[in-house]
């Protein structure tokens, strides 16, 4: 059996419809509207994670073992995995904070806001060069 499907993180030879295929497509439309800026933070995040939780629920099998073969896009549990969850989980911590005066006048909040600028920036680099692979 051969497993030179590993490689192929951007499913650059597969070439046909597989059952991740229609939240691969949500995926790369909401990143490259997350590029664009056309979707606001919030409601990409909200979006991402039920595409998280749909491409989890096609990686389990009949036996409620998590398979992953040559049809599944080994990009998008990279992305969700090392990317977007951090950030997503980050900024949730924020926007929960944002309301709380005691939070907000502390002398950690500069910082915590800082964390997310970083976060940011590294979620959209990893946005972007998801999409130069996949196009």
């Amino acid at each position: 059996m051969s497993f030179d499907y590993l490689y192929d993180l951007f499913g650059k030879y597969r070439k046909k419809e597989t059952k991740f295929s229609e939240v691969e497509k949500r995926a790369t439309d909401l990143l490259s509207r997350y590029a664009m800026g056309t979707i606001q933070k919030d409601d990409f995040g909200e979006q991402m994670e039920q595409v998280a939780k749909d491409f989890h629920k096609l990686t389990i099998d009949e036996d409620g073992t998590v398979v992953f073969n040559q049809d599944t896009p080994l990009w998008l549990n990279m992305f969700l995995g090392y990317k977007f969850r951090r950030w997503n989980r980050i900024r949730k911590i924020i926007n929960n904070s944002m309301n709380d005066p005691n939070v907000t006048s502390s002398p950690e909040w500069a910082e915590a806001l800082q964390v997310m600028r970083a976060e940011d920036r590294n979620l959209m680099e990893a946005v972007r060069y998801c999409l130069e692979e996949i196009n």
